[in-house]
């Protein structure tokens, strides 16, 4: 069936991340994609299309992930979503549904997209937000090197030290419009913006600003990364999922 005679809607998603393996399907494991499989198939068997805007990591949560649906049967927006909600696990919820004019392969439409990365001072450390924040000890993070550190990554720069290993990918120059980091009373935030992100990106800036931050490296060293050609990865670090969340999509 053509696209063209389907009916197409865009759905706001978020969901709990440390629920699953990720976004993408693989074998034997409980993923995000596969949780919406098992019910498009049951409702339309083979006869839809859809993509999504970001395939977050392990662990990783959304807030408002978007995911793109060409379906057979013509729904009213609310009465989609509410299907949806009653058939989806708790951990993932449907925000709203917006019907469209055509289809978007949502994942190549989609201009930008926006992580944040919470973290608190071990000081706050509840075993019931340990999924979902990262903790550290404040009174030993420089955190005025890191905001010095920030401003390294704006623009278009090459990020494949700050990438982990993917055989496809050709390209390594991402756009990065925003950057910032937010406290408050032993709590914080970053808020990292681009067009697209390579696979463990944000996780990997992140954590190597930490490292900056515990006086392990210093700023010359971040511009060596950014500049180089050689493979540094193994200087950077892999910062733990739990605190990071897709917040956003422009499209």
């Amino acid at each position: 069936m053509s696209l063209d005679s389907l009916n197409n809607y865009l759905l706001k998603v978020a969901y709990d991340g440390s629920k699953y393996y990720g976004w993408a399907i693989q074998p034997d494991r409980i993923s995000v994609q596969g949780s919406f499989k098992e019910i498009f198939d049951g409702m339309f068997a083979n006869d839809y299309s859809w993509s999504v805007a970001g395939r977050t990591d392990r662990g990783v949560h959304a807030m408002n992930q978007i995911v793109s649906v060409s379906i057979p049967i013509d729904f009213n927006e609310e009465r989609f979503a509410s299907v949806l909600n009653r058939k989806l696990p708790d951990s993932i919820y449907i925000k709203s549904v917006v019907r469209t004019n055509e289809y978007y392969d949502i994942r190549r439409k989609a201009k930008q997209r926006e992580y944040r990365y919470f973290f608190n001072d071990v000081s706050s450390f509840s075993p019931f937000i340990a999924n979902y924040r990262y903790f550290l000890n404040f009174e030993k993070m420089n955190f005025d090197k890191i905001q010095k550190a920030i401003p390294l990554f704006l623009g278009t720069r090459r990020f494949f030290n700050f990438s982990s290993s993917k055989k496809k990918v050709v390209n390594y120059e991402r756009t990065v419009t925003r950057f910032k980091l937010s406290l408050k009373n032993k709590t914080g935030y970053f808020t990292i913006a681009a067009n697209s992100f390579l696979y463990n990106m944000v996780r990997r800036i992140i954590g190597t600003l930490f490292l900056l931050g515990h006086g392990k490296i210093e700023l010359p060293f971040i511009e060596e990364l950014l500049n180089s050609k050689e493979n540094m990865r193994t200087k950077t670090i892999l910062i733990e999922p739990n605190g990071l969340y897709l917040w956003k999509v422009a499209y």
